[in-house]
């Protein structure tokens, strides 16, 4: 019932900021944006044991995913809801789940950070970003975001680069396959 009760709140906080800076969503795109978040929070309610951390989750990556697409940048609010987020959630599992993802979380946040600084493909956000994903999910739930994720952005791209739409230097926003691969997550993970 509180996942419910989160993911209602949710949709209808991702319903008022589409309309409001940075965002400013009008005509089409704010229609796709509230399809996307009513789907989100629906989906993810629907996971039993998504609870109110997975709806909190979906909500800072679908703003976040919106942000990507349309200023190809994330802002640090989007990331400080995802990492408190996460800090709670990581609490509130109990048995070790703070220490164990915490100790994850400081680790890939130390080597993305070191790699984006050299690397221009991966963005500070999207280091951050993977770094947060860290706190909601054990080790082996986190690798299979990334893979789900990393496997969408690449079909997208070989999909884009066939259609001569794209070629093997144009970026791609990673925030929304960051989404998609946490919605799969709690979709595959929890049996729903």
């Amino acid at each position: 019932m509180l996942t419910a009760i989160c993911a209602l709140a949710g949709f209808g906080l991702s319903a008022a900021l589409g309309s409001r800076p940075p965002l400013c969503l009008e005509g089409r795109a704010r229609r796709w944006y509230l399809v996307a978040a009513a789907v989100g929070n629906l989906w993810v309610s629907a996971c039993p044991g998504a609870g109110p951390w997975g709806v909190l989750a979906v909500n800072a990556l679908l703003w976040m995913a919106a942000t990507d697409l349309r200023e190809q940048a994330l802002y640090n609010l989007h990331f400080y809801v995802l990492l408190l987020g996460g800090a709670a959630c990581a609490v509130f599992q109990g048995s070790g789940g703070l220490i164990s993802r915490g100790i994850l979380f400081l680790a890939l946040f130390g080597v993305l950070f070191l790699v984006s600084r050299k690397n221009q493909g991966l963005g500070m956000g999207d280091s951050r970003t993977i770094a947060c994903l860290a706190l909601y999910f054990p080790f082996s739930g986190w690798m299979e975001v990334m893979l789900l994720a990393l496997g969408g952005a690449l079909l997208w791209g070989l999909w884009g680069v066939l259609r001569k739409k794209k070629t093997m230097k144009t970026e791609l926003p990673f925030a929304p396959f960051l989404l998609a691969g946490v919605l799969m997550e709690y979709l595959l993970s929890r049996g729903v």
